[in-house]
């Protein structure tokens, strides 16, 4: 199985790619609550995945466990999905990415993306971060 999963390609005009990680350059949830704000708003449909399983170590970022609306117990994996948003208004259309840095095999993520990125046909990526500084803004 391919870690990198499409559940459709939605038809796009050369999009933006925005990457909300959540790591190190995510201070107080900033970017991630970002692109969790940005979907919502833009009414984004997710349509791909990159597979978790060789990407974390699990003891590090554990899954979650919860009850859903039925009662049952079901368990959250950590995600790193893909979000399309047509924009008729703009010369391009939007997707974002939510997730987490990954723990290991950095290379093989990288290039994920960059397989991403040129199925995609990206225009052009940004990526969202936020870090502490010690600075007076007055």
């Amino acid at each position: 199985m391919d870690a990198l999963q499409f559940e459709e390609m939605p038809e796009m005009r050369h999009p933006y790619l925005l990457l909300t990680y959540d790591g190190w350059s995510n201070t107080a949830g900033v970017a991630t609550a970002t692109g969790q704000f940005l979907i919502e708003h833009l009414q984004a449909q997710r349509f791909a995945s990159i597979d978790p399983e060789e990407f974390y170590n699990f003891a590090d970022q554990r899954p979650q466990a919860r009850y859903n609306d039925d009662g049952e117990r079901e368990i959250i994996w950590p995600e790193n999905d893909f979000y399309f948003c047509a924009q008729p208004q703009l010369e391009h259309d939007i997707i974002i990415a939510t997730g987490i840095e990954p723990h290991l095999k950095w290379r093989t993520f990288t290039n994920l993306m960059i397989e991403f990125i040129k199925r995609c046909e990206v225009y052009q990526t940004v990526t969202l971060g936020a870090l502490w500084a010690d600075v007076l803004y007055s």
